[in-house]
């Protein structure tokens, strides 16, 4: 896989994080777990932030072990296989707690991989 490929599942990543951040932030729990609209696109963008990071060979994930790759990419094998045993409340967890996380190492990823 060539760098412009993984440079592009970086920022895939990247955007990802950032539009979850957008739909969660400023409404409360039960705003997310009565607006199904918010709580499909939350869904939706797991699965492309796990997608994307699938998408990066284990020996380049390996060097950046401060990204949870085997989170990211498990949380997106359970919304697409498993569907019907999705926690809206992990959702909302991960959305709050975790996403605002993985913004800093996925940059710092992209600009060391960009040169």
């Amino acid at each position: 896989m060539s760098e412009k490929i993984y440079t592009d599942c970086i920022e895939d990543m990247l955007q990802a994080c950032e539009d979850i951040k957008k739909v969660i932030n400023g409404i409360t729990f039960k705003d997310f777990e009565n607006d199904m609209f918010r709580y499909r696109a939350a869904e939706r963008l797991f699965e492309i932030l796990g997608e994307a990071a699938n998408k990066i060979p284990k020996e380049i994930q390996a060097n950046y072990p401060e990204i949870p790759w085997r989170n990211i990419i498990g949380m997106r094998n359970i919304i697409i296989h498993c569907y019907e045993k999705i926690d809206i409340s992990t959702l909302w967890g991960a959305g709050k707690k975790d996403i605002p996380l993985l913004i800093k190492p996925l940059k710092k990823m992209l600009k060391e991989i960009k040169g």
